[in-house]
């Protein structure tokens, strides 16, 4: 699965990525270059296209999905998905309000752990990642340098029932 858009802006080409799932996609999220794109399944099989290693990572997810319980045998236990900007971090929220976080590093994913309010039990309709960046900088004698680093990450939760929630440092 590669992306590449020609030199004329009304003309592009695309190759399709590998089928994955069984069922229909229900949600989709990628980083700001495309380099990591996230797919969650009907069934909330969660599938991971890391384009530096050219392949799809199934993530584990049936801890989340056993929280959810729902009246209908068609609804996606999983609610809401994001991607941070860089592609370092993948969030999935659920149906019972839960919140799973991934780190990518790599082209490998950790799970980090779970989020949930328990006075907040409504499913999550939409995230987003926020992560800050700090600078080193670095003096010697034959060179000054500045380096970037990961910094805080803070994400929003959106609930069905209007509730905002933001996550800091927790993940």
């Amino acid at each position: 699965g590669q992306i590449t858009t020609c030199c004329n802006p009304r003309t592009a080409s695309f190759m399709t990525l590998p089928l994955v799932f069984t069922t229909d996609v229900a949600h989709i999220a990628a980083s700001g270059d495309g380099s990591v794109i996230a797919s969650v399944s009907m069934k909330g099989e969660l599938f991971v296209w890391i384009s530096a290693s050219r392949s799809f990572t199934m993530v584990d997810t049936s801890g989340l999905i056993l929280q959810c319980f729902s009246a209908s045998p068609i609804a996606c236990p999983i609610s809401s998905l994001a991607v941070d900007e860089h592609g370092t971090t993948c969030v999935v929220g659920t149906t019972a309000g839960a919140i799973g976080v991934w780190y990518i590093c790599d082209g490998t994913l950790r799970a980090l752990p779970e989020l949930y309010l328990h006075e907040c039990a409504s499913p999550v309709t939409q995230l987003m990642i926020h992560r800050s960046y700090g600078t080193v900088t670095s003096e010697s004698e034959t060179s000054d340098s500045s380096e970037r680093f990961p910094g805080s990450v803070c994400i929003f939760s959106v609930y069905e029932n209007n509730a905002i929630v933001r996550w800091i440092d927790g993940v």
